[in-house]
């Protein structure tokens, strides 16, 4: 069968250019649809990527935050018990330098006669006071006038190499003296060194005259001789006669 084309030329022509911008139209649809596509799969999978790395980092501060804190709490413990090392080291400090006044009983059994009871200690160590009272009994006015000689000649021996000894008690007085039936009473006000409750210092540092003999004059001053002293000054029996 013979078949004949009764399109003019231009008509054809057109057709087919019709056709092929429409091909061209649909490859740049398809081609922009695909970029599109491929756009937004890249810009989710960029969402979702930093999304996750946003919640792991937040993970991470809130854990950084955490500890942070718990440190801050640790640091701050630290603190405290650092306080409380601090204010120990002050009390012990404080102790150390506090006066050891109990001393004085350790001092008193080594000063007082035999016959001589303390019944009443004051001991006032306010600084520029530093006194002591004391108050007892005793058989006779001559072994509480012994008391009182022996703590004024009472010496300390500090721990310091080549240091002097101290007189230990000063203003030694008598303030008063009574007799009754049940037997005598006395009373001694007097003022102290500093250094023999000094905790740098040893107790054992008190120096205490042995074999003192004391006399009082008529104008009641004591005379103060060993016991050696005293038997070769006193007047021989025989020579008297």
């Amino acid at each position: 069968m013979i078949q004949f084309n009764l399109l003019p030329d231009v008509k054809i022509k057109y057709i087919t250019a019709r056709r092929q911008k429409r091909l061209v139209m649909l490859v740049a649809f398809l081609v922009s649809s695909g970029s599109m596509a491929v756009l937004l799969l890249f810009v989710s999978y960029i969402y979702i990527i930093q999304g996750a790395q946003i919640s792991t980092l937040d993970k991470k501060i809130k854990s950084a935050s955490s500890s942070i804190s718990n440190k801050k709490d640790q640091v701050d413990d630290i603190n405290k018990v650092l306080t409380v090392q601090n204010q120990l080291k002050s009390l012990d400090s404080l102790h150390s330098e506090k006066p050891i006044t109990s001393r004085i009983y350790e001092y008193l059994a080594k000063i007082t006669p035999s016959q001589v009871t303390i019944s009443k200690l004051a001991v006032d160590n306010n600084e520029g006071v530093e006194s002591i009272t004391l108050q007892g009994s005793t058989n006779t006015l001559e072994t509480v006038n012994k008391f009182v000689d022996t703590l004024k000649f009472t010496t300390f021996q500090p721990v310091a190499e080549n240091s002097e000894k101290v007189s230990v008690f000063q203003d030694v007085v008598l303030s008063s003296f009574s007799r009754n039936d049940a037997g005598s009473t006395y009373s001694i006000k007097l003022k102290y060194d500093p250094i023999i409750f000094d905790s740098n210092e040893l107790a054992s540092g008190l120096v205490v005259p042995e074999g003192l003999i004391t006399t009082r004059s008529e104008l009641g001053r004591p005379i103060l001789q060993t016991q050696t002293e005293a038997e070769n000054n006193a007047p021989d029996p025989e020579g008297s006669n």
